[in-house]
């Protein structure tokens, strides 16, 4: 919102969050917790959706353990499946490769579940046989993200 209302170039109508493992978390959170209105819609490749779920020794690193002793609220309080309510107001594109070992495909079905038992309509796709960089189709995920945007702001390129 600081930059809408500092900058005359941006649009407030057509303003778009995106990111890439953390910062695919970090735009399903931001679109979550987006209650003025400042996103119309979010793109998110291979999101972690469950710190839990998540490479224990970074995660562990900056959170200590999912457990009640230690730090079982923070875990619980930084899911993104427990917040999705908002992200009904958005457009919102989830996308993942099958073969991410770095963040698992399963997070993105878990966020996949949560979205379709609160009938939240989103677009999501999968890149078969791909890591978590999405290298040889590259090309076709950044034409899906543009063809994404163009829905959203209803353009057409």
């Amino acid at each position: 919102r600081y930059l809408q209302d500092k900058l005359p170039f941006i649009d407030r109508t057509r303003t778009a969050i995106w990111g890439w493992s953390y910062g695919g978390y970090a735009t399903g959170m931001t679109l979550a917790m987006d209650l003025k209105g400042v996103f119309k819609c979010g793109m998110s490749v291979a999101p972690v959706t469950d710190w839990a779920l998540y490479d224990s020794i970074y995660t562990e690193r900056f959170m200590g353990l999912p457990t009640v002793t230690d730090n079982l609220q923070g875990y619980e309080h930084g899911q993104l499946l427990n917040k999705v309510e908002n992200i009904k107001n958005k457009m919102y594109y989830l996308i993942h490769g099958t073969l991410d070992d770095n963040v698992h495909y399963q997070q993105s079905l878990m966020l996949a579940k949560v979205l379709e038992q609160k009938d939240i309509l989103f677009r999501q796709q999968t890149y078969t046989d791909e890591d978590h960089g999405i290298v040889q189709s590259r090309a076709h995920l950044y034409h899906s993200l543009e063809n994404f945007l163009d829905e959203c702001f209803q353009t057409s390129s």
